[in-house]
């Protein structure tokens, strides 16, 4: 049996990150993404790998060269909804709308299906059971970790794909349309994220660790990053905690890269939908 990493992208600018609150919108700060996005590009051709990237539906509008540039390179492209407000901030109508908008919007771009749904910062409510109903067939936002208080995680433990239910949201009903969820990874152990934040955080070597672990066990790792985080980010803003911005950069860079080497060793590197239309 052969096992499989899902190094996917989340494709926003920095300023989307709830660690933030500045006058400066997604919109504006789109240009800032394109070159690390072309470095993430240029390392999946140096390895033969293919991934899913997540893109926000007005990234899309303001840049539809992004869009193109990654389906271009034979990735999935997939959506982040339309704007990076959560989910849980939305009415059932709002974010069915949105989503719905969003793959609308990719799937003129690319003139191809998109599948594959992300929620804003990973948090997520029982509406996105409903996601099928608007043409989607698997999300990806529930991070198979603890809970973490402002973040995510707690809301399930599976490390493999399943079929998502009201019932993981203690909503019961006897007739729904599920949609497959592929969950986030979480170290086997510790049972906390391992990419972005969490690798920049947390070192490298903890990273791999997880990563090396869960192949080992699973035979599945699914991890998230941000274009932003491979370009060194030093802004002096009064509310920039030292954490938020730490080992951008190069730092990443090495990271990512160390991590599509090593795992080739152990998995095939694939999209999301192409994985699941294999199984």
């Amino acid at each position: 049996m052969n096992s499989y990493f899902f190094p996917t992208i989340d494709v926003e600018s920095w300023v989307c990150s709830d660690f933030f609150s500045t006058n400066i919108n997604n919109v504006e700060a789109t240009v800032s993404i394109i070159k690390p996005l072309s470095t993430i590009l240029d390392i999946f051709q140096k390895y033969n790998a293919n991934s899913t990237f997540f893109i926000l539906g007005e990234t899309a509008e303001k840049c539809p060269e992004i869009v193109e540039m990654i389906y271009d390179k034979g990735h999935e492209v997939a959506s982040h909804n339309f704007t990076h407000e959560s989910m849980i901030k939305l009415t059932k109508s709002q974010f069915l709308n949105d989503a719905k908008k969003t793959k609308n919007i990719l799937e003129k771009i690319i003139n191809s299906k998109i599948h594959g749904f992300r929620s804003p910062n990973a948090k997520v409510n029982k509406n996105i059971c409903d996601l099928s109903k608007v043409g989607y067939t698997y999300d990806s936002s529930i991070v198979n970790s603890i809970k973490i208080p402002g973040w995510y995680g707690g809301i399930s433990n599976e490390k493999l794909p399943f079929l998502l239910s009201t019932n993981d949201f203690n909503v019961h009903q006897k007739k729904e349309k599920n949609i497959l969820e592929v969950p986030i990874s979480s170290h086997p152990n510790l049972r906390l994220p391992f990419g972005g934040w969490w690798l920049r955080n947390l070192g490298h070597k903890y990273g791999e660790k997880a990563l090396e672990i869960s192949l080992k066990k699973y035979k599945y790792a699914n991890v998230y990053f941000h274009p932003w985080e491979f370009t060194k980010i030093d802004y002096k803003l009064p509310w920039n905690k030292f954490h938020v911005f730490r080992n951008t950069g190069n730092y990443v860079k090495k990271s990512f890269e160390n991590m599509i080497k090593t795992s080739l060793r152990m998995a095939k590197i694939v999209p999301i939908q192409y994985y699941l239309e294999s199984h």
